[in-house]
């Protein structure tokens, strides 16, 4: 989180780098963090995979940030150079609703995985695809929402708790000028 807010505060997140800052932040992550993985790989190798070799944990971690950083300039230089577009207003639709978002993978997942009895039947592969899908129907749902209502429909109880009264959801109606727009 701390990292986040770095980058952001930085600039990074909002895209305000150059493409090549972000090539270079990619190529780095991902050099880093394979290079962590694939000593942690054959450390787990040399071991026999005893599970006291699998770690220390700071290395898995360290592996991981280090690969998201790579993720992550990489989505940002696809976005610099106008390759993710398409995908700008359900990313935005999806991040106004995010907490609603949260709540509703944890639910489909729920009744997916135990209320279906569908949990430990897919392999990693499987489970991408499912978790694929289940983001793609929350974008779709998103826009298709936020055309209709201010706001996701938790973000909205939750003001309204934090406000003590009801406040209006739905988008106020459109007048004549704006119709006809």
């Amino acid at each position: 989180m701390m990292l986040g807010m770095l980058l952001l505060q930085a600039g990074v997140l909002a895209g305000e780098r150059s493409t090549r800052f972000y090539l270079g932040m990619a190529a780095a992550g991902y050099a880093l963090g394979l290079t962590i993985r694939g000593w942690r790989l054959w450390a787990m190798w040399k071991g026999g995979f005893q599970p006291e070799v699998w770690e220390p944990a700071l290395a898995f971690e360290a592996g991981r940030l280090t690969i998201t950083l790579g993720h992550l300039g990489a989505i940002l230089a696809l976005w610099r150079a106008n390759l993710l577009q398409a995908l700008a207003g359900p990313l935005a639709a999806m991040g106004k609703m995010a907490l609603t978002n949260y709540l509703g993978q944890s639910l489909i997942g729920a009744a997916l995985f135990y209320g279906l009895g569908l949990h430990g039947r897919f392999d990693r592969w499987q489970l991408w695809a499912v978790a694929a899908a289940i983001w793609a129907a929350q974008g779709v749902f998103c826009v298709w929402w936020l055309g209709r209502y201010r706001m996701g429909p938790v973000e909205w109880l939750l003001r309204c708790g934090s406000h003590g009264a009801l406040l209006p959801i739905r988008h106020p109606p459109k007048t004549a000028i704006q119709i006809a727009a």
